[in-house]
């Protein structure tokens, strides 16, 4: 099997990467992971992760937690602590069960299922799905998602479909936010929003495959970068009159170096001097004045920081 693992990644881009070509790879880990060959398993679900983002076609989150699904289960049976790997897989795949086939140690599941209920109250993060998003069609795990949607903190798919249809993806943990619209490698016009759908009302209490995972929207959001929650007409304020401070006070000590200047043919008498020493003082509390009010700016800006509620 290894030999036809090398092979696989040999001509690996010359396969186009589809649901069915993820899935057969899958489907190789778990009969890898029964034969107990783990090395090879480890490869091709390190094969799956790499091609996910690459795939033509939308991938279902119980497709991806299958990718951490699998590496649980393969350490567990090796000695090796998987709970991060479940973890994740129930980020991804909330309602995801055991898998009797590999393992029916009840002690493994009894942690598996300790894992799901701890999901529950896990940190929450934003999707960074923009109002306005034109044709294009947006999925994170493979569900459609739109503005204000949220889900468990973790590793994610996303993907967007593009106006034109193509498919292009990524692996974010959306904590430093999300690009969506960057994803597709051409302008469109994002105010071209598509008409809006009749709402599944089935969907809304969760009785439709189509609807995305719901989240505890009580718990605790993790918070957006910093400088993403910086107030940003004071942080720009607070830069321009640092960059003037610095510049005035350049400007001060290059007079400060011309008192010494024995051969300044500027300064040929007292009243020279006292113009100068005048001159200078004007420009150094200009620049100390411009300084503290950048920092008094930039201050302002960080109180205004504040975490999501």
């Amino acid at each position: 099997m290894n030999i036809l693992l090398m092979l696989q990644l040999a001509f690996a881009e010359d396969i186009q990467v589809t649901s069915a070509t993820i899935q057969q790879s899958l489907t190789d880990a778990h009969a890898a992971i029964l034969a107990k060959d783990y090395v090879t398993a480890k490869n091709l679900l390190d094969q799956v992760y790499e091609e996910a983002p690459d795939s033509t076609e939308l991938l279902k989150a119980d497709t991806l937690a299958q990718i951490w699904y699998l590496r649980g289960v393969s350490a567990h049976l090796q000695g090796i602590d998987p709970l991060d790997h479940y973890r994740q897989a129930l980020i991804l795949a909330p309602e995801k069960g055991w898998d009797e086939t590999l393992s029916t140690d009840e002690g493994a599941q009894d942690a598996f299922w300790a894992i799901k209920s701890e999901i529950m109250s896990r940190q929450i993060v934003s999707l960074y799905v923009p109002e306005q998003y034109g044709q294009a069609k947006l999925y994170v795990d493979g569900f459609e998602r739109k503005p204000a949607d949220f889900a468990y903190q973790g590793m994610h798919l996303a993907q967007v479909q593009c106006p034109e249809g193509e498919i292009f993806g990524k692996w974010t943990n959306f904590e430093r936010g999300h690009k969506w619209l960057k994803m597709c490698p051409y302008k469109f016009d994002v105010t071209d929003m598509p008409v809006e759908e009749e709402t599944d009302e089935w969907a809304m209490f969760g009785g439709s495959e189509s609807a995305a995972p719901e989240v505890n929207m009580s718990n605790q959001v993790v918070a957006p970068p910093l400088f993403q929650r910086l107030h940003k007409p004071t942080l720009y304020g607070a830069g321009g009159a640092a960059v003037v401070s610095l510049g005035l006070y350049s400007m001060a000590l290059s007079n400060n170096k011309k008192f010494e200047d024995l051969a300044n043919s500027n300064v040929v008498s007292v009243d020279d001097l006292e113009s100068l020493r005048s001159t200078t003082n004007t420009i150094a509390i200009s620049s100390a004045t411009l300084g503290v009010l950048s920092g008094g700016l930039y201050f302002y800006s960080l109180s205004q920081a504040k975490l999501p509620d």
